[in-house]
């Protein structure tokens, strides 16, 4: 753990990546630090919307005889749904994702991988082969329209919105999120999708709606 001071209100804390891309002040929302890949972007600094998530910062889950740690969170906020990318901190310092949206969960890997063929093969109901002769095929495709940080992160490579987020799946619950932005190279991250009882998750936030 390193520890550090912002530079806007000198609030300490630290920071837990090896090699973070984003730190944004829990205390007062201000960049701490930030990637020089981030730097040509303008980010949204407003707050976190609410949503139905019951992970928070903090939050504690079992992965492959692992304990992670949630140390960030990114959110789009899509045309008819919404994804939050936790970013889960290893003890070694590395992270991987966990993206989650009205309780439905997938591990990704932090690792983004190239797509070399045309945008058009991404679709919903298209079969598309990827790397390792990996077969997918595409559930939906949704415009991102807002994108918000929090937290500590690791590289996310489109921090901006107007993209199109598309996901797709087998029946072995394996996974692919790709990101389309004109101009840029088409990327995704690997994953699968995993039931949330096998996550066993602990310091989550506690919801009771009959309040």
């Amino acid at each position: 753990m390193t520890p550090y001071t912002c530079n806007a209100c000198n609030a300490t804390n630290s920071s837990v990546l090896s090699k973070p891309a984003l730190i944004i002040c829990r205390q007062c929302r201000a960049v701490v630090h930030r990637d020089e890949q981030l730097k040509m972007f303008e980010l949204d600094l407003a707050r976190v919307p609410d949503d139905w998530s019951f992970v928070r910062i903090g939050t504690e889950f079992s992965y492959n005889n692992n304990t992670l740690t949630v140390v960030g969170r990114i959110r789009f906020q899509l045309r008819n749904d919404y994804k939050n990318f936790w970013c889960a901190a290893l003890r070694d310092g590395a992270y991987i994702w966990i993206m989650e949206s009205f309780a439905s969960f997938c591990i990704l890997g932090s690792t983004w991988k190239e797509f070399k063929q045309s945008s058009e093969k991404l679709r919903a109901g298209q079969l598309i082969t990827l790397e390792g002769n990996l077969k997918i095929r595409g559930e939906y495709v949704e415009k991102c329209e807002e994108v918000t940080f929090e937290g500590e992160l690791g590289l996310m490579k489109f921090p901006e919105a107007s993209f199109f987020f598309i996901q797709c799946s087998n029946n072995q619950n394996q996974t692919a999120v790709f990101f389309i932005k004109p101009s840029y190279d088409i990327e995704y991250l690997e994953g699968g999708k995993i039931d949330v009882e096998k996550l066993n998750l602990k310091n989550t936030v506690t919801w009771d709606e009959w309040k």
